[in-house]
């Protein structure tokens, strides 16, 4: 400001002179802090930054508060409960991160979002930023379908090779990432472990079409 001549020499000075002591960030200001900066970086993809914070746009959003509640509240008591087991087995817990997102199915509009346990510790958001391989995004909704038709999550699937034989006559052989093979496990374990030949297994036993 001094260089433009904007202000004085003396003006200068005198604000030099000020010791200045930035106010403390505040934790957790906003609910939904995940899905506003989501938000925010999907308007910059549209618009130039001037009109998104100068021009008063009003911005309409699927969420739900009463959702983002609940979803927040969950987060927290299960990540709580979580650190707690990995202490008492003593499982490092620094990096033990979560993300959730609630949708619409009919609209495709998100209802509640979470990135991680806490957006003030860190702001990657793990729900839309994360990578993960689709097979395994995948499994919990077979589980889920099984847990719905009156399976336990005790029950047991054989992790054993398998192999179909296709249409054109050619064989497609289901292997564990691990190349690895555990026998009869729960259902827990295998999904914990991300194995491939229980929950191909189990998709046949219970029906592709359920499970869609």
């Amino acid at each position: 400001m001094l260089s433009a001549k904007i202000i004085t020499s003396v003006e200068y000075n005198l604000a030099k002179a000020v010791e200045i002591s930035p106010a403390p960030r505040i934790a957790e200001q906003n609910k939904a802090d995940y899905f506003i900066e989501y938000i925010k970086t999907s308007l910059k993809e549209q618009f130039d930054l001037q009109n998104i914070y100068s021009k008063g746009l009003n911005i309409y959003t699927t969420l739900d508060l009463d959702l983002q509640q609940a979803a927040e509240e969950s987060i927290s008591k299960q990540m709580d409960q979580l650190e707690i087991r990995m202490i008492k087995h003593g499982i490092d817990t620094s990096k033990v991160q979560c993300a959730l997102i609630a949708m619409d199915v009919k609209t495709g509009g998100i209802l509640s979002m979470a990135g991680g346990k806490s957006f003030y510790k860190s702001t990657f958001n793990r729900a839309v930023q994360a990578k993960r391989q689709p097979g395994s995004a995948f499994k919990p909704f077979v589980y889920a379908t099984a847990i719905t038709l009156g399976f336990s999550q005790n029950d047991k699937l054989l992790d054993a090779p398998l192999s179909y034989r296709q249409d054109d006559n050619k064989t497609w052989q289901v292997n564990n990432f691990s190349k690895t093979y555990l026998g009869e496990i729960t259902f827990r374990k295998a999904l914990a472990l991300s194995k491939n030949t229980p929950v191909v297994r189990l998709m046949e036993m219970i029906g592709p079409d359920r499970v869609i």
